[in-house]
């Protein structure tokens, strides 16, 4: 049965229940969650002073995870292989996480999700980490704005939808995954 089988959320730079529009949708599920992590090519790739700054984040967003009866599972590898090693491990069903606009992450995500609905899972990416969507904000010829002014007089007037409230419970599995050691 669905209902019963896991929501795989993955965190990249989205560390937070407040304002978290996909963590809200599937926290509304009544399904178990579980929050995961991967340091995957793209993070692997960063320098020493931003994989400090990361360890220290992924640190304090596992203790309020904790608060809620909730833990992130952290994993070290190459993002496909080790979602397919989660979905094997628990039998979840469904992958959701917030999209990142950089080339390498629309690259990878896209092939994450080409992958498993190929599996016939349930596959989403959410709005999230910036106020407007790219594809929403063009210029008059289609173009994306490489200036800010004309940029800014283009979305000032534009709707922002209200903060979402915090996520304040999320449903844990009946197996949690094994959780690697990161950045120690």
């Amino acid at each position: 049965m669905n209902s019963d089988r896991p929501i795989i959320y993955l965190f990249r730079r989205d560390l937070r229940l407040g304002d978290h529009v996909g963590l809200s949708e599937v926290s509304g599920l009544g399904r178990p969650v579980i929050p995961v992590f991967i340091l995957d090519e793209i993070f692997q790739n960063y320098g020493a002073a931003p994989k400090w700054r990361l360890g220290l984040a992924l640190a304090s967003f596992s203790e309020t995870l904790e608060k809620i009866s909730s833990k992130l599972t952290l994993r070290l590898g190459q993002s496909l292989s080790v979602i397919n090693e989660i979905i094997k491990e628990t039998g979840a069903n469904e992958v959701h996480w917030t999209r990142a606009y950089d080339p390498a992450a629309i690259s990878r995500d896209k092939i994450i999700k080409t992958e498993l609905e190929l599996k016939g899972l349930k596959v989403k990416s959410h709005e999230g980490h910036l106020l407007f969507e790219p594809w929403r904000v063009k210029t008059k010829i289609g173009g994306f704005y490489k200036i800010y002014t004309p940029y800014w007089n283009s979305v000032r007037d534009r709707y922002i939808s209200p903060e979402l409230p915090k996520v304040e419970k999320l449903q844990p599995p009946k197996l949690w995954p094994i959780s690697d050691e990161l950045l120690s």
